[in-house]
């Protein structure tokens, strides 16, 4: 299917391809979000069959989009640039990369994709179970 995301991550240093990247990060800048576009990111997780995704927004994204990302494996970091706090990295006040690194290394650490697929795969083999009984 061709995809790509803004940032993989491997874990090695060989081509990057569906057999090296473990987590993919990407950054979104559309306001506002919206369903089609959390499914699209889902699908592209689900092609290259990653541990972790995650995309960074930019703008404010309603709540009902959160839980649905969050119940499809994805985390959803709301990095507010839209907020007050744009001008205190503007004036470097607050520094953006460490906060964004921040972010992104405590989403990484639970592996919340991986573990919601596995998830939807047991239920759905504990349904196939019952019905075969």
């Amino acid at each position: 299917m061709n995809a790509r995301a803004d940032i993989a991550i491997t874990n090695s240093s060989k081509e990057v391809s569906k057999d090296t990247i473990i987590s993919l990060i990407e950054c979104k800048c559309k306001d506002p979000l919206d369903s089609t576009d959390i499914r699209k990111e889902f699908g592209k997780a689900v092609d290259l069959e990653v541990e972790s995704y995650r995309i960074v927004v930019y703008h404010k994204v309603k709540e009902r989009f959160k839980i649905a990302a969050k119940q499809l494996g994805i985390n959803l970091i709301e990095f507010g640039l839209y907020t007050s706090e744009r001008e205190n990295y503007i004036q470097r006040k607050k520094i953006l990369e460490e906060d964004l690194a921040e972010n992104l290394f405590s989403t990484y650490k639970g592996c919340l994709f991986r573990k919601t697929l596995s998830a939807v795969a047991n239920n759905a083999e504990s349904k196939s179970r019952l019905l075969s009984d």
